[in-house]
């Protein structure tokens, strides 16, 4: 039996992993987009994070299957538990991603978006969302606690980049008129911050039994 539990663990770990690559490959197709101009196109996309929700539900049903059927107990349930969790942050991060597209679009200035530090804020997502994945398969609660402590620095990007959207306004600078636009993609990146530290969150929970 204990075998066939770590089959089927295995198994869930390569779909989380799958469903964590489609997302990131999302987000890099975004930043393309809304930064660059270029690449992908807004129903491209759309299709891509609809792709994810599709494998975030049949992700969930791999996981209850997991549970009803081999019957896992102590730290294996809680991973499984944890795992039903985390695929539901993946997805809303990849939703969040096609927002950030979509508002982007919407935009004609790049200069203020780069002046708004987005790109940098979609780094600091990338880099958490990475480090959320390696730490659930190594099993390392350290990069957990990184992530966690990682989303000081995005919330401050948050803070900078309306103190900055404002201080344009007053001024009048140029492509001012997109800063509610910029605002929202900022508070786009800032959720999908807050979803990579749910992942983190389960993850640690489900190592050590202590927290969500």
């Amino acid at each position: 039996m204990k075998g066939i539990i770590d089959d089927t663990m295995s198994q869930m770990d390569k779909s989380l992993l799958r469903m964590a690559s489609m997302v990131e490959d999302l987000l890099n197709k975004v930043e393309a987009h809304a930064l660059d101009k270029k690449d992908s196109k807004l129903d491209e996309l759309k299709v891509e994070s609809t792709d994810i929700e599709i494998e975030s539900r049949d992700m969930e049903a791999l996981c209850l299957r997991i549970i009803l059927r081999r019957h896992p107990v102590a730290k294996d349930l809680r991973k499984v538990t944890a795992a039903t969790h985390i695929v539901n942050d993946l997805e809303r991060i990849g939703n969040n991603a096609f927002d950030l597209a979509e508002v982007c679009s919407f935009v004609d200035e790049k200069g203020v978006l780069e002046d708004a530090g987005i790109r940098l804020m979609i780094g600091n997502v990338r880099k958490m969302l990475k480090m959320s994945i390696d730490s659930y398969l190594s099993s390392d609660v350290s990069k957990s606690q990184e992530v966690v402590d990682a989303d000081d620095v995005l919330d401050k990007l948050f803070v900078k980049a309306k103190d900055e959207l404002t201080d344009s306004i007053k001024r009048g600078a140029e492509g001012v008129e997109f800063a509610p636009d910029v605002l929202l993609a900022a508070k786009y990146l800032e959720r999908m911050g807050d979803h990579a530290v749910n992942i983190a969150r389960q993850i640690i929970w489900a190592e050590t039994g202590i927290g969500d």
